[in-house]
């Protein structure tokens, strides 16, 4: 169930349907995701060491490093939203150390990512070819002054 869960994040993550399917819009499906899996996480037996190799140490000091410097900015909201943005890639990363603990479970994560990653690559070359299927639309990119599109999932912002 701990994998399942890890499965389904890396969906929310990635293809992010809550951006576009007309029932989830605005529901904040990988907060409430992230707090499941994570208690579920807790009261299992996998093992947490979370610190298992000298990088781990470094990529924990690297999430920390982003939060402190977002300090300089004086706009509280900022640096919330990049706590909570920060906070999902930190337990994502922790979680795939301690839950993919075999060579098939870590095929599996990665064609997912893979699988995910192209689905969405799909749905923006979709929508520059005038087929919307996720509802994003093109747009004139004044400032490049070319035709853009703005892709579902992780790829959202306008290329």
């Amino acid at each position: 169930m701990l994998f399942g869960g890890l499965i389904f994040y890396l969906f929310l993550l990635i293809i992010r349907p809550q951006d576009f399917v007309p029932g989830l819009v605005g529901v904040r499906l990988v907060l409430y995701t992230m707090g499941f899996l994570l208690a579920i996480w807790a009261g299992s037996s996998v093992d947490k060491r979370i610190f298992r190799a000298p990088q781990d140490k470094f990529i924990g000091l690297f999430f920390v490093a982003i939060i402190v410097s977002t300090y300089t900015v004086d706009w509280m909201q900022f640096t919330l939203d990049t706590t909570i943005e920060v906070t999902k890639t930190a337990l994502l990363y922790y979680f795939i150390i301690t839950i993919v603990d075999s060579e098939e479970r870590f095929k599996i994560a990665t064609w997912s990512i893979l699988i995910y990653t192209t689905l969405i690559a799909l749905f923006a070359m979709m929508t520059y070819y005038g087929m919307p299927v996720v509802g994003f639309e093109r747009f004139y990119n004044l400032y490049k002054e070319e035709w853009a599109i703005r892709g579902s999932g992780f790829i959202d912002n306008p290329n």
